[in-house]
């Protein structure tokens, strides 16, 4: 819109501050931070979480919380254990772990939390049948140039974020991959990603 344009020719960057969910425009000079009013008190608990462009945020989240933040629909997570062979659900399904998985992992093993996205969930299981699950449509959402599905998956609710194409009723079984390139792992204590260090 032409009010955010405004701001970025003015040199603000846009900045998610989380009590409000709001992008606010703020313009940084010689490490201060200032509103386009003047006023810093919004910022005084301020805790930078991640700095980066949009995408990059987005595809390379440094921890929980900001993989959790940016995106809609938001990341689906899951408890998992990861060992040298397999992803343990917090169910006891398992799926074999892709080899490039394990190297992002840098040598992490045990009880972590895997992230993946809606879109990143595929109903073309096809080319990576290895990784193929199945889960029953528990409500749709058509939003016109894309799908959003919800099932449960591994005792926590999931969202595939899929073609205006592909929609399912409600009681449908959908056969899907994580697609293995794009699972993010974090600590199951702190957050922190594993597969960004």
């Amino acid at each position: 819109t032409q009010p955010v344009r405004k701001f970025f020719r003015a040199g603000y960057s846009c900045f998610y501050i989380l009590f409000s969910l709001q992008c606010f425009f703020l313009k940084v000079s010689k490490g201060s931070l200032f509103f386009p009013d003047g006023q810093l008190e919004n910022l005084r608990y301020l805790i930078v979480q991640q700095v980066g462009k949009p995408m990059e945020l987005y595809n390379h989240p440094a921890n929980q919380f900001v993989a959790g933040f940016i995106g809609s629909p938001q990341m689906n997570f899951f408890d998992v254990e990861v060992d040298d062979h397999s992803i343990t659900f917090s169910d006891g399904n398992t799926i074999s772990i892709p080899q490039d998985a394990l190297e992002r992992l840098h040598g992490k093993r045990g009880k972590m939390v895997l992230g993946i996205r809606g879109e990143d969930i595929k109903l073309d299981p096809q080319s990576v049948e290895l990784y193929k699950q199945q889960a029953v449509l528990t409500d749709t959402e058509v939003m016109g140039n894309e799908n959003n599905l919800y099932f449960t998956f591994r005792n926590r609710m999931a969202t595939a974020r899929v073609s205006k194409d592909e929609i399912g009723q409600i009681g449908d079984t959908i056969t899907f991959v994580l697609l293995p390139s794009k699972m993010h792992f974090f600590d199951k204590n702190t957050g922190k990603s594993y597969t960004e260090t």
